[in-house]
């Protein structure tokens, strides 16, 4: 199989509430015309902390499940529905083991995504998908990924909220942080990196425009710049994954039309 498809509602990494699952089934339902490979997630379920991560029992597990499938099927493309940033944990390190660290991961987000357990004010996993893919984390966690990325290998695009902790590494490891889809291709290619990964959560788009997100946050980007970025991505480097994470449904299914086809964008 060259192309895997997944549909990974996982909502525990993001509390308690669970409306990035009914948003992940949502997606999966609009895009039937991809072959998913539905990872199984519980719909409710009471979460507690353990090693200063809510719900993480039921990560190992379901972050386990995905490992398998993504394992057995030697895809050289991954393309996902989520579910919460979390989600990225095993799509991102297995393609970076495939292409032996040519991969530029482009994080188009309105959080960094870069906080351990330790440094977590909230304890939520979809806060530290980032940071573990790197490296640095829990354990058992970190033993379920392919591989580690190198910071560098990094460019967060939209990026406005971040934590101390997290500005702190930002600053430490020259990771670019930019709006200007000029400038990231141009540090991309400064890299040598070919192959592109395309990380996208909702939150990073203008609350204006699309409010339908777990976690919002102000001046984002707008939905035609995002499509701007992704074409200009496609046009320059090979796209070996990307993923539609973070959809929290208005009522009537308020903002499945734009994910929709931003998801489409990415995947074709």
């Amino acid at each position: 199989m060259d192309r895997l498809y997944l549909s990974f509602p996982q909502w525990q990494g993001s509390g308690q509430s669970n409306e990035i699952y009914h948003g992940g089934k949502l997606l999966t339902e609009s895009l039937d015309i991809y072959p998913f490979k539905k990872i199984e997630v519980p719909e409710k379920e009471k979460l507690t902390i353990e090693n200063n991560i809510l719900g993480y029992k039921s990560l190992v597990s379901q972050l386990t499940d995905a490992k398998n499938i993504v394992q057995d099927s030697h895809a050289k493309q991954i393309f996902t529905l989520g579910g919460g940033c979390d989600v990225e944990v095993l799509p991102v390190s297995y393609l970076n083991n495939i292409y032996q660290k040519d991969v530029a991961l482009i994080w188009i987000d309105a959080h960094g995504d870069l906080n351990t357990p330790e440094s977590s004010p909230s304890k939520n996993f979809h806060g530290m998908p980032l940071r573990l893919l790197i490296g640095d984390g829990d354990i058992q966690l970190k033993s379920l990924t392919f591989s580690q990325i190198n910071p560098d290998q990094v460019f967060l695009f939209g990026v406005r909220d971040l934590d101390n902790p997290e500005k702190e590494y930002i600053s430490n490891h020259l990771i670019p942080v930019t709006t200007d889809s000029e400038i990231l291709v141009d540090t991309i290619k400064e890299r040598h990196l070919s192959n592109v990964y395309i990380h996208l959560d909702l939150d990073a788009l203008d609350l204006s425009e699309f409010p339908f997100v777990k976690v919002p946050s102000l001046k984002g980007l707008s939905i035609q710049k995002v499509k701007q970025l992704i074409s200009k991505l496609k046009s320059n480097f090979t796209i070996v994954g990307g993923s539609v994470v973070e959809y929290s449904p208005g009522p009537n299914k308020q903002g499945l039309e734009t994910a929709t086809e931003l998801a489409r964008l990415i995947f074709e």
